[in-house]
């Protein structure tokens, strides 16, 4: 019992710039799955990018890395914010894909 109240006050974990940066790849790498396998919508990458930032930190923040597997914990946590977050919209991809057809077809130009 006291060690359970010794995890539950344990303070806000200290986490260093590669491990942030990590996290911050796999939640793009996963955002990019979702997005190609069309379960999720992204409208603005720069807001995406800015939001796994701050997402990230909380997550690093608060990982219990005594008691929790990082690649376990990630996947689930984040798979559940990006879908969460960024739902899918058909419109919004039709929108993306036109756009995406003109620059291509002006850059060879």
């Amino acid at each position: 019992m006291q060690d359970n109240k010794m995890h539950q006050q344990r303070s806000p974990r200290n986490y260093s710039t590669e491990e942030l940066c990590c996290t911050v790849f796999y939640m793009a790498r996963y955002a990019e799955a979702l997005e190609a396998d069309k379960a999720i919508s992204v409208e603005n990458e720069r807001e995406l990018f800015l939001m796994i930032l701050d997402w990230a930190k909380e997550f690093e923040h608060s990982f219990d890395c005594y008691s929790k597997d990082y690649s376990t914990e990630l996947e689930s946590r984040g798979f559940r914010w990006l879908l969460e977050t960024f739902p899918y919209s058909p419109e919004l991809d039709d929108d993306l894909d036109g756009d995406n057809g003109m620059e291509m077809s002006t850059h060879g130009m």
